[in-house]
């Protein structure tokens, strides 16, 4: 008997810059005179939104975010519920970008953007909110640029994408800013050692009495465990066994470890 295929994970789409794109198509066009177009389309964009309407048509589930302000907002959201794609838009109080489309027969296709729009720290903390009710096993894609990341008010994005592989999958696809945030780290989600032998302890190198001991890096340790750790005569004057267990969240300059230890001979931590 064929066991059934598992069913296929959510996947939830994050665009941080939305985009209202309207497509001009000319027979042909001259700079510095006015043009009237042959017709008029519009769409919404975003890399987040094209992977949603990628997966929308390949039959996989996708929920797509954004950030949606002001009447351009409110016309991407309509077209958006019009083609069945869907999507969950935080309120910002900035106006979602423009852009427009140049298309002519004589000319090659030329696209015109609006200046980039960060969300307000209300719809950013909505947004935070959102992910962080996301069930177990969900796939987060983050897609595209992310106007604003480096404002306090993104921190608490910022302090949910940390910990969403505890949750499920991550993708990013990004550049800049957010791009050197989620590469200046260390993400392990299970780290598992059948036996491990302590033979001395640690010894630092000598440094300036006031350099930090912290990595200058994040570093996620989900899970750590040592069934057997083998602890030496050196370490503690005579052998020991033991085991080991805990994790650790080590980021911004500060360390949360959660660490339990037993040396079977009482001692434990």
């Amino acid at each position: 008997m064929i066991p059934p295929k598992p069913a296929a994970p959510h996947i939830v789409t994050l665009t941080g810059n939305l985009l209202a794109e309207r497509t001009l198509n000319f027979d042909t066009w001259t700079p510095g005179q006015t043009q009237r177009a042959t017709s008029e389309s519009f769409q919404v964009g975003g890399k987040g939104i094209n992977v949603a309407k990628m997966l929308r048509r390949l039959g996989a589930p996708c929920t797509a975010l954004c950030f949606s302000g002001g009447a351009t907002g409110a016309e991407c959201e309509s077209w958006l519920t019009a083609r069945g794609i869907v999507s969950h838009a935080f309120a910002t109080s900035t106006p979602t970008r423009t852009g427009t489309i140049v298309r002519s027969g004589g000319f090659a296709e030329t696209t015109f953007l609006g200046p980039d729009r960060a969300p307000d720290a209300a719809a950013v903390a909505a947004c935070a909110a959102f992910l962080q009710a996301q069930p177990a096993g969900s796939v987060l894609a983050v897609c595209g640029s992310l106007p604003g990341w480096d404002s306090a008010a993104f921190e608490p994005l910022r302090d949910v994408l940390h910990r969403w592989p505890e949750r499920g999958p991550l993708i990013v696809d990004t550049y800049g800013p957010p791009l050197a945030w989620f590469a200046n780290r260390l993400d392990i989600d299970r780290l598992h050692a059948k036996v491990a032998t302590l033979h001395r302890l640690p010894k630092l190198n000598p440094g300036a009495p006031d350099a930090p001991i912290l990595p200058a890096f994040d570093i996620r340790i989900g899970s750590l465990a040592v069934d057997r750790l083998q602890i030496d005569k050196g370490v503690a004057g005579s052998p020991r066994i033991g085991r080991l267990a805990g994790r650790a969240d080590i980021r911004d300059g500060r360390a949360v470890i959660d660490l339990t230890a037993d040396a079977q001979q009482g001692d434990h931590l």
